[in-house]
């Protein structure tokens, strides 16, 4: 501690207000430099001597003078904070220094000091009246609304409020634990850079491949047994109508003209029907499964005697046949006739174009 510290706390160590640490210092130092002590002890004398004096009134314009000029320094602030102080200056709830402060102040400020002048009568009204019981009606009304019994639901929502503000904060602070135990635990079982491992098991079913048939399938039969009818169905459904050209030939005795004497006579009038359908290879994007119509033919056999020439019969299959196509098949079939007939033979023939 240097000379300048030590000077400003001896006040304070006469009085008595510094710590022990600090005392300790200050004696120390002035242990060591005689200045200080020389200071000291003229200080503590004028302390003592001032303590001797016996107190007198200053003389009347002396005081005027001191209060005038201290009432001129007192400024609106310290009115508010003396204010603020008034009432717990009555009640003598202030320290030592500031219930000095407060005396000064009012000494000083006549508005505060009036102020305090009125709050000081009513404290001492309001302690000089009496308690009286307030009417029967009065208390019983008061204890109707305050001891009032409430609802059930009333009742169960302040005690739910209740225990969620006690308990709020515990239950939040050990749930918070366990999900951290929790998470600490997952962690050291399952490490993060584990990689999981998936199994793909293949297909046990093989894909189903549709394969088109690559075989014709043959067209239907024709049989034919006694007076036993036989029919033949084909599909048209997704194809066109196509024209099938039948040629027929029918062997007759010339009716018109008269035959040789070595020719026997002819047997009856024979009619052959034969039916045909379109050629599978030709259409072969026609499934024969699919029957939405059919044509049925009758095939009606005769016997044949045993004198009887072989017939010539041509079947022309052709897809919506021309007129000049068929005027060349005919042509055709007359050649080939001609060619293989006899001279007593009379031979008849008829181009049929049928539509299935």
């Amino acid at each position: 501690m240097n000379c300048g510290d030590a000077r400003k706390n001896l006040s304070a160590y006469i009085d008595g207000e510094l710590s022990s640490t600090a005392a300790d210092a200050l004696l120390d130092h002035l242990s060591q430099c005689a200045d200080c002590t020389r200071e000291f002890e003229q200080l503590k004398n004028l302390v003592m001597l001032a303590q001797t004096a016996s107190e007198v009134d200053p003389p009347s314009y002396l005081a005027y003078s001191i209060m005038q000029a201290a009432a001129e320094g007192i400024s609106s602030e310290d009115c508010e904070t003396c204010r603020a102080m008034l009432s717990s200056y009555i009640d003598g709830e202030l320290s030592s220094v500031e219930e000095s402060c407060v005396r000064i102040h009012i000494a000083l400020c006549s508005s505060c000091s009036s102020e305090v002048a009125a709050l000081s009568k009513l404290s001492h009204a309001a302690s000089s009246i009496q308690e009286i019981d307030p009417p029967s009606g009065l208390r019983e009304r008061i204890a109707a609304v305050t001891t009032r019994r409430k609802s059930a639901l009333a009742s169960i929502l302040s005690l739910l409020a209740q225990t969620g503000t006690a308990y709020r904060r515990p239950v939040w602070t050990a749930v918070g634990v366990i999900v951290l135990t929790l998470g600490v635990w997952l962690i050291s079982h399952n490490p993060v850079n584990k990689t999981a491992s998936v199994n793909i098991t293949p297909s046990q079913s093989r894909p189903n491949v549709y394969t088109p048939s690559q075989t014709q399938k043959p067209a239907p039969e024709i049989s034919a047994s006694g007076n036993q009818t036989a029919e033949r169905v084909f599909s048209t459904q997704q194809t066109r109508r196509r024209t099938h050209t039948i040629v027929q030939k029918k062997s007759a005795p010339a009716s018109a003209m008269p035959r040789a004497s070595h020719v026997a006579e002819l047997p009856a009038k024979e009619t052959e029907t034969v039916s045909t359908e379109p050629s599978v290879e030709a259409n072969s994007n026609v499934p024969v499964e699919d029957v939405s119509t059919a044509a049925a033919e009758t095939v009606e056999p005769s016997t044949q005697p045993e004198q009887a020439r072989p017939k010539l019969i041509k079947i022309v299959v052709q897809p919506i046949p021309r007129q000049e196509e068929l005027e060349r098949i005919a042509r055709e079939v007359k050649a080939l006739a001609e060619m293989k007939q006899n001279e007593s033979d009379k031979v008849k023939m008829d181009v049929i174009t049928k539509r299935f």
